[in-house]
């Protein structure tokens, strides 16, 4: 027996399908409509799980042991920033402006985002350079730089046995959106520090975030990630 959403997304091809043998005329009405009609389609459960509070202090001392600058350096970078994994791992050192302090990153959508980089950050990042610097990928391939490297899973195994708490790295998106709500900024600051489409929203279409205002935020939920973390002990 399949999981509801791996048979959603096999219903989704099916539908894509019959659409077209209709638009080709060879069936008159796709079967895939008594789905919709009937309302059968299942609901796709979405995660709520982050990193809690009080393990935050934990998380980052498992991350600052590894032996990995560049396993380190990512799990910073998809916490402090909220980027998609896949936009981390394919970001270029040619992107990375250190004197700016901005990343652009190539988002799902295949656009350009830049983003500043928070403080906490940078000093990972500078050590990382010493490391990748000379080549394309600010993680590159283990054993082919001229392609990136894969999630850390064998990292997120051993920082998750050690703190004895399940994450994965979307886990670390989900925490900084968490984060960045409990710091009370607004609806419109927090899709754009994730890069989420505001253009649906008549007013957040009219917003154009300056870099600075930018930095503020991302360097604000630094500072209570830094506050947790000290709390947490």
């Amino acid at each position: 027996m399949i999981g509801e959403t791996t048979a959603n997304a096999t219903m989704r091809v099916f539908r894509l399908l019959m659409l077209h043998a209709v638009a080709l005329e060879l069936i008159q009405e796709s079967p895939t409509k008594v789905l919709k009609n009937a309302r059968l389609w299942h609901k796709n459960k979405r995660s709520k799980r982050v990193i809690p509070s009080t393990k935050l202090g934990e998380w980052l001392r498992a991350v600052q042991e590894l032996n990995s600058q560049s396993s380190k350096t990512y799990f910073l970078m998809i916490l402090y920033m909220g980027v998609r994994s896949s936009s981390a791992l394919n970001l270029r050192w040619d992107k990375v402006n250190f004197r700016e302090k901005t990343a652009v990153f190539n988002t799902k959508n295949n656009t350009d985002v830049m983003l500043p980089i928070p403080e906490p950050l940078l000093p990972a990042l500078k050590k990382l350079y010493k490391d990748t610097g000379e080549g394309d990928f600010v993680f590159p391939g283990k054993f082919d730089e001229s392609k990136t490297m894969w999630t850390p899973k064998k990292h997120i195994d051993a920082i998750s046995g050690k703190i004895n708490l399940s994450f994965s790295s979307h886990d670390c998106r989900r925490t900084f959106a968490t984060l960045a709500e409990a710091c009370g900024l607004p609806t419109t600051m927090i899709k754009r520090m994730l890069d989420h489409v505001t253009d649906s929203d008549v007013t957040g279409g009219y917003i154009i975030t300056e870099q600075d205002t930018l930095r503020k935020a991302f360097n604000q939920v630094a500072e209570l990630i830094k506050t947790l973390a000290k709390d947490a002990g």
